[in-house]
C-alpha cells in the first residue's frame, strides 16, 4: 500500500496521469468531428477579429508585468520593465513546458538576485497570486447568480474561493500583526544559534516588507487597476474571437470559457494542455449551442493565441537574458 501511495505522488504517476488525461481529451475532442467542417469553420473566421483577440493577449501580459512592478517597487532597488517583463514571459514558457509551476522558480531567482532578494519576489508573487484567485473567485459569483453553471466549474469555483478568501484575510492578518508576529519570532530565534538567528529575523523582515506594499492605497488601488485589466483583456480575447467565428453569444460565455480554462489547465497533462485545453473549450461552448466542430475550432485557434506569443517572447528573453537581467536595473 505504501508503495502505491508513493507511487501516485511521484513525478513518473504524474507525468503517467497527465498524458493519459491529454489523451483521453483528445480523443473526445476529435471523435465524430469531420475535418471538413473544421476546415469550413477556419476559412470563414474573420481575421480582424482574430488580430483583436492578439492584442488582448499581449495586453495581458503587459498589464501583468506592470503589476509586478507596482508589486516589486515596495523595494528600495528599482527594477527597469523589461527584466520584469522577460522574466515572467520566461516563467510562462517554463510552465507551459515543465510540471509543478517551475516558471515561478525562474522569477524568484532571476529578479531575486537584482537587489530586491528572492524572498521579497517570492511574497511580490504570493499578492500576485492572491489577488488573481480573488478576481476569479469575483467573477465566478457574477456567473453564478446570472446562469446555472457545469457542475465541474461549479466545484471547482467554490473550492477557489474558499481558498482565495482564506488566502486573502490571511494577508491582511499578517500585514495588520506584523509587528507583533516579528517579536513573536525574535522571541523563538533566541533559541537558535546567531548565524541562523540573523538569518530567520531577515527572512522575516523580508516578507514583512513584501506584504508592506499594501499599505499605501495609491499601491493598493494601482495593483487592483492592473489585475482589472489583465483579467478584462483575457475576456476580450475570449469575446473578440468568440465574434471572429460569427458567434455572437450571450455575455457570460467569454466569461465562462476563462473560469473554464482556468479550472481545467490545473489538472496534470502534457506540456502545453495540449487536449485538455481544446476540450473544455468545447464543453464550455456547448452550453451555448455552439457544435463540437465550432468548439474544437475555437479551442485550437485560441490555444495558438495563448501558447505562440509565450513560447515565441519566452524563447527570446531567454536567448537575451544575460543582456537583459544584468542592465535591468532603473
Amino acid at each position: 500500500m505504501k508503495r502505491l501511495a508513493r507511487f501516485l505522488l511521484s513525478k513518473p504517476s504524474r507525468i503517467l496521469f497527465g498524458v493519459l488525461i491529454s489523451s483521453i481529451t483528445l480523443y473526445l475532442s476529435f471523435r465524430n468531428v469531420n475535418f471538413g467542417d473544421l476546415t469550413f469553420v477556419f476559412a470563414n473566421i474573420n481575421w480582424i477579429w482574430v488580430a483583436g483577440s492578439f492584442l488582448m493577449v499581449i495586453l495581458h501580459h503587459l498589464s501583468k508585468t506592470f503589476r509586478w512592478k507596482v508589486l516589486i517597487g515596495g523595494h528600495p532597488s528599482s527594477i527597469g520593465f523589461q527584466p520584469l517583463l522577460a522574466s515572467m514571459m520566461i516563467s510562462q514558457m517554463i510552465n507551459f513546458v515543465v510540471p509543478a509551476r517551475a516558471g515561478e522558480l525562474s522569477r524568484i531567482q532571476q529578479i531575486g538576485v537584482m537587489g530586491p532578494g528572492r524572498s521579497f519576489v517570492f511574497v511580490s508573487l504570493v499578492v500576485e497570486k492572491v489577488f488573481d484567485m480573488v478576481a476569479y473567485g469575483v467573477l465566478f459569483l457574477v456567473l453564478l447568480i446570472s446562469i446555472s453553471l457545469p457542475q465541474w466549474i461549479n466545484n471547482t469555483g467554490i473550492l477557489f474561493l474558499i481558498l482565495a478568501s482564506i488566502l486573502f484575510i490571511s494577508m491582511l492578518a499578517a500585514f495588520k500583526y506584523r509587528i507583533k508576529i516579528f517579536e513573536i519570532v525574535q522571541v523563538f530565534s533566541k533559541k537558535l544559534p546567531d548565524r541562523y538567528k540573523d538569518i530567520v529575523l531577515e527572512k522575516v523582515k523580508t516578507i514583512i516588507s513584501g506584504l508592506s506594499v499594501i499599505e499605501s492605497p495609491r499601491t493598493l488601488r494601482n495593483i487592483l487597476l492592473w489585475t482589472t485589466v489583465s483579467w478584462l483583456a483575457s475576456i476580450l480575447v475570449n469575446y473578440f474571437l468568440l465574434v471572429s467565428m460569427d458567434l455572437h453569444l450571450s455575455w457570460t460565455a467569454p466569461l465562462l470559457i476563462l473560469l473554464g480554462l482556468q479550472a481545467g489547465i490545473s489538472l496534470p497533462s502534457v506540456p502545453m494542455k495540449i487536449g485538455i485545453f481544446e476540450y473544455i473549450c468545447i464543453l464550455v461552448l456547448d452550453i451555448y449551442g455552439v457544435s463540437q466542430a465550432t468548439g474544437l475550432s475555437y479551442g485550437i485557434l485560441l490555444h495558438l493565441l495563448v501558447v505562440l506569443p509565450i513560447l515565441g517572447s519566452g524563447l527570446y528573453f531567454l536567448v537575451m537574458s544575460d543582456r537583459i537581467f544584468q542592465g535591468g536595473k532603473k
